[in-house]
């Protein structure tokens, strides 16, 4: 395959069919593969690729012109038409004025062709069929005589029709139609798909261009820092007469040294990103290693006893002081330190700011003001801000990224829905009032990111328009389950699942509704009335979708067949009440992930009903579920499931998918509660993490992978 020119591309495309299912074209695709393999083996190339066509052995216009007189041999009309116009629409729409006459002049012997095809093989239905037709299909031509082609005796023989049954006439205007596809393919751009490489090429490129300019900033950001503590040691000693006078080169020495401890003490920031606009300025981020700090006392001396400078650097090193101090445990502070906690209010109303202010001087020993730890070099993410969005006048209970990762929808206990985006400069971007509480919300897949799912207790799906600002549909459920617990929009955004249940939430039913039309397709069956759906998850394709139940089952449905194919119970203690708060199907929907009320983590495998990969353990404090009322998202993965955000003590935490086992990796704080609900986006090498911890306002993290 590699010796075919675009043999990768045709991967992808056997691939996608694959992928779609659909499994006869990709025979049907394999077999003209293979036939074209062979015949380019034993005839060679006919055509050159150029710059400006995209005419090689891709591209075979003999194929393209056989097909079309096969078309006409059999006399299917449809499918002539319909080719006809795909070439002419795609190849043909910026054709020059030379190339509109030719087309126009093919496109009529084309027609003719086939009419004389149908006489002679005597199928004057099928030239009945075409006149019936003529007016739709060819508007713009006058056809005139050839109108009464059906009711003439032996046209051939007539003077008007004879020369279009002679064989030199379909000789000729096979070669003109062959000569015409070489040239206009010859002239035309390459398919969009084949400049997939180009395309990855310049991508590449730029990647590689940003690295060497973060490689850049990290090396001016590290120079910077040298130079301040430099200028400040040496101020201290100006001011200091007992203090020692060194000669310029025990200061060399000491530059040296200072940069050797600065490269041990400070991580390596190559994967640092320039977000302007996004990092706080902070104090100069202190040392945190304490034998380092000990090591630079004892090096250089009591000179060093007396510095009480300002130690705050300015936009240059704000970027580590955003890193270093945010990643401060609460543990590592002490009175000594003196450090004190601010709010930052921004000039956009609902949004504030927390940093971690430090003293404006130094101790009295250098080794005493660096205390404050640094991030373990083990933590997979640097955080770079922490934002809190306080547009809620009650508890928050859910909140969502949209598909894309560019809005967030949060709702509180109020019936309050705010849909926002992280770039404080437009912080809201729509509010939705409901007298009823809402109950659960689904982002719809679209191309403009904007069509919003929303569930209440009244018996009612809303799909909103964020853009417009509107409600486009509404749907109810039945009377007798009037709350709307969970939603699922398939991926294709053509189909709806909704979980909803009775108010005393005892019994439940799941519904599949159609998006389009916003009716009910079928009812999934249950095997109990009492069986509650926390939970639901689609596949890739929305043929299946997975449910998490309060009786504590995963259930696996064929939706089209409403059908149950597997289903499992996620504890063995029968005495013991567990929920399936959260479902997921993995990236490659060979394993089903849960969370559930005792704070399991567990991977299940699809091939094995039932079997437990592994699992991971949430500590008691780290449960905050509120299963009487809402069953917000409780943990999220990247688009591999590499990586997977739960709840932590006081925030959240990162875990790492191994082989065979989930390990805790990071822990972030972002208030004194474990997180009550949560979701993530993870684009290219940054993340962003929001969560609520049962209070009015939203905590959002960007992070940087290392």
């Amino acid at each position: 395959m590699s010796s075919v020119p675009g043999g990768d591309l045709d991967e992808q495309v056997k691939e996608y069919l694959l992928y779609r299912g659909f499994t006869s074209a990709a025979r049907a695709f394999e077999v003209e593969l293979n036939k074209s393999s062979t015949s380019s083996a034993v005839g060679g190339a006919n055509f050159s690729a150029t710059s400006s066509g995209f005419v090689d052995k891709a591209c075979n216009v003999d194929k393209l012109v056989d097909s079309i007189m096969n078309l006409i041999s059999v006399h299917d009309l449809i499918q002539l038409t319909n080719l006809w116009n795909f070439i002419s629409r795609k190849f043909l729409t910026n054709a020059d004025a030379a190339q509109s006459v030719a087309l126009r002049k093919i496109e009529l012997s084309l027609y003719r062709c086939y009419l004389v095809n149908c006489v002679t093989s005597g199928r004057s239905d099928k030239v009945v069929e075409f006149f019936e037709k003529s007016a739709k299909l060819l508007p713009h031509y006058d056809w005139g005589e050839w109108y009464g082609l059906p009711y003439v005796k032996n046209p051939e023989l007539n003077d008007r029709f004879a020369p279009f049954f002679q064989r030199s006439w379909q000789e000729t205007f096979t070669i003109s139609l062959h000569n015409f596809l070489n040239v206009v393919l010859f002239t035309s751009p390459k398919p969009s798909l084949m400049s997939y490489r180009q395309e990855a090429s310049v991508l590449q490129n730029l990647k590689d261009e940003n690295y060497l300019l973060k490689e850049q900033l990290t090396s001016k950001h590290q120079t910077s820092m040298e130079t301040t503590l430099e200028a400040k040691i040496g101020n201290s000693s100006a001011d200091n007469p007992g203090s020692q006078v060194r000669s310029p080169e025990e200061y060399q020495g000491t530059r040296s040294y200072l940069k050797e401890v600065f490269k041990k003490a400070i991580p390596k920031a190559s994967s640092l990103a320039p977000y302007k606009g996004k990092l706080r300025k902070q104090p100069f981020p202190v040392i945190a290693n304490s034998e380092a700090s000990e090591e630079v006392s004892s090096h250089l001396g009591t000179s060093l006893n007396s510095v009480q400078q300002v130690a705050e650097v300015e936009a240059g090193a704000s970027s580590y002081s955003a890193v270093l101090v945010n990643s401060l445990p609460p543990s590592s502070f002490t009175s000594s330190d003196c450090i004190e906690s601010r709010s930052l209010h921004s000039t956009n109303k609902g949004w504030r700011v927390s940093a971690d202010q430090a003293s404006p001087a130094f101790s009295a020993s250098l080794s005493d003001s660096m205390k404050p730890a640094l991030s373990s070099s083990n933590e997979p993410y640097i955080m770079l801000s922490k934002d809190i969005y306080s547009q809620h006048s009650s508890n928050v209970s859910h909140c969502r990224f949209s598909p894309s990762g560019s809005q967030v929808v949060s709702t509180d206990t109020s019936g309050i829905v705010k849909v926002w985006s992280c770039d404080k400069s437009t912080p809201t971007n729509a509010t939705i009032m409901s007298k009823s509480q809402i109950m659960a919300v689904e982002w719809v897949p679209s191309k403009d990111d904007n069509l919003l799912l929303l569930g209440n207790d009244k018996s009612t799906i809303r799909l909103y328009d964020v853009a417009n600002k509107r409600s486009v549909q509404e749907a109810e459920t039945p009377s007798i389950f009037p709350a709307v617990i969970s939603l699922c929009s398939s991926p294709t955004g053509s189909r709806l699942l909704s979980s909803q249940c009775s108010a005393s939430h005892i019994s439940s039913s799941i519904t599949c509704w159609d998006m389009k039309t916003f009716q009910i397709e079928r009812q999934l069956q249950l095997p109990a009335s009492n069986v509650r759906a926390f939970s639901l998850d689609f596949n890739h394709n929305g043929s299946l979708v997975a449910l998490g139940c309060s009786d504590g089952s995963v259930r696996i449905f064929d939706v089209q067949q409403n059908e149950q194919l597997m289903n499992w119970n996620v504890s063995n203690v029968k005495m013991v009440s567990v929920f399936v708060m959260n479902v997921k199907f993995s990236f490659d929907e060979s394993t089903v992930y849960t969370l559930c009320s005792n704070g399991t983590l567990a991977m299940w495998s699809l091939h094995k009903p039932g079997v437990k990969r592994f699992e991971f353990a949430l500590t008691q404090k780290s449960i905050n579920f509120q299963i009487s009322n809402f069953y917000p998202r409780l943990f999220a993965t990247d688009s591999q499931d590499r990586k997977f955000v739960v709840p932590s003590e006081n925030g959240f935490q990162i875990l790492k998918r191994t082989e065979d086992d989930f390990k805790s990796c990071q822990k972030i704080a972002t208030s004194g509660k474990a997180a009550s609900c949560l979701d993530w986006c993870v684009a290219s090498s940054t993340a962003a993490v929001v969560n609520g911890a049962s209070s009015n306002s939203l905590v959002v993290c960007q992070l940087l992978e290392k």
